[in-house]
């Protein structure tokens, strides 16, 4: 996933607001909390596969619920390269920022 197309939250796909609306359609306002989360959580994954039609082929079905899940809450975009801030133009904002981002990153690994 390229850093300039990350978004932290975006739009529900029509598949992923299925899967999500089928969870929150078994919550009752009277139903315990604990016994909420289970229920709904048990119709989210029934909607997701029936989606991804499990029964039909299981490759398929899989990169379904993998691309529900990552349009629930995408992953956050990798860290930049060495590559990449070699070639940052650092006359540009963009630039700069990426090549902040690459000592950020490469500050965090090389702690102990």
């Amino acid at each position: 996933m390229s850093r300039s197309n990350y978004e932290e939250f975006p739009e529900l796909t029509p598949a992923s607001i299925a899967v999500v609306s089928a969870g929150y359609g078994v919550i009752k306002a009277s139903t315990p909390v604990h016994l909420c989360d289970r229920r709904s959580y048990a119709a989210l994954l029934r909607e997701a596969m029936k989606q991804a039609r499990w029964d039909v082929d299981p490759g398929a079905a899989w990169a379904s619920l993998h691309a529900i899940a990552d349009n629930l809450h995408p992953l956050p975009p990798l860290p930049p390269t060495l590559a990449e801030a070699r070639e940052a133009d650092l006359y540009t904002l963009a630039g700069r920022d990426l090549v902040r981002d690459f000592l950020a990153n490469l500050a965090t690994e090389t702690q102990p």
